[in-house]
């Protein structure tokens, strides 16, 4: 038996289209609280990534000042080694030691 066609009036194709329109609204609602969430999750990660950032900062800038006074104590000690190299070449000199 051949299924009998049934007429498609203006009121039937109206519902059906208002019924499609309504279900790609709601998929649009579903998309927009999707993207909701996700702007959110963004904003979370970019501040804790700001506060991160804001933490390596600042234990960059004390190893800065820690190397500063190394690099000082460093020249120093360099200072030193080469004050009392020459106080042991000039001792060994007059003791009569060879080098």
């Amino acid at each position: 038996m051949k299924k009998k066609a049934q007429k498609m009036t203006i009121e039937k194709f109206a519902r059906m289209s208002q019924r499609e329109f309504l279900s790609v609204g709601e998929r649009f609602d579903r998309v927009d609280q999707k993207l909701e969430k996700n702007s959110e999750d963004m904003g979370i990660l970019r501040r804790d990534m700001e506060t991160g950032f804001q933490s390596v900062g600042e234990v960059l800038k004390l190893m800065r000042e820690d190397l500063k006074d190394i690099k000082g104590g460093v020249i120093t000690m360099n200072e030193d080694y080469a004050e009392l190299r020459a106080r042991v070449t000039r001792l060994e000199k007059k003791v009569g030691l060879p080098r």
